[in-house]
């Protein structure tokens, strides 16, 4: 093999594993950062619940009407708040598959790690501790991140494509 075309193959290789190493990346950190702006809005939408309830002295029945009636982009959610017993204090859910059980193991979890982020089939969740007046309520949200699973596949061809026509173009 002539050492013109060595090289050639030699830089397309090079050329080719560097796109595949930046495609990946840029989806990989895509995901990653989708999926913790998601459980922030969880996060947010446990201390604000716990927050109605008890900083704000809504009642739990107002707290759920207000669930029912306004427009949420979480889908698929449901709230849930346990007092230190374990005994359920507030639950709110979009229907009633959307209800949160937990085990036992999972409730120590987010005991002792103050907050917790887990997935219950398709629905992300965040459980924390909430504090208020010496009691450490659990407060935990669930919910299906339907924008991650129509951007997925979205942004997955996008990069497939880019890789493709920038190998293709790089060949002309």
């Amino acid at each position: 093999m002539q050492i013109r075309y060595r090289i050639t193959v030699a830089y397309s290789i090079i050329v080719t594993v560097i796109l595949l190493l930046l495609c990946s990346s840029i989806y990989y950190f895509s995901i990653q950062n989708r999926t913790k702006q998601f459980y922030n809005r969880l996060h947010q939408k446990c201390i604000s619940t716990a927050d109605m309830i008890w900083k704000y002295k809504i009642s739990p029945d107002l707290v759920q009407k207000i669930n029912t009636s306004a427009p949420s982009a979480l889908l698929n959610k449901g709230i849930l708040i346990l007092n230190e017993q374990d005994q359920i204090i507030f639950k709110f859910c979009d229907r009633p598959e959307d209800c949160i059980s937990l085990t036992k193991k999972t409730i120590d979890q987010i005991r002792s790690k103050k907050k917790h982020l887990f997935r219950i089939d398709i629905r992300d969740v965040t459980g924390v501790v909430y504090p208020h007046q010496g009691i450490n309520y659990l407060v935990i949200t669930a919910a299906y991140d339907g924008d991650k699973a129509d951007w997925i596949p979205k942004i997955r061809l996008i990069l497939i494509l880019s890789f493709v026509f920038s190998i293709a173009i790089g060949h002309l």
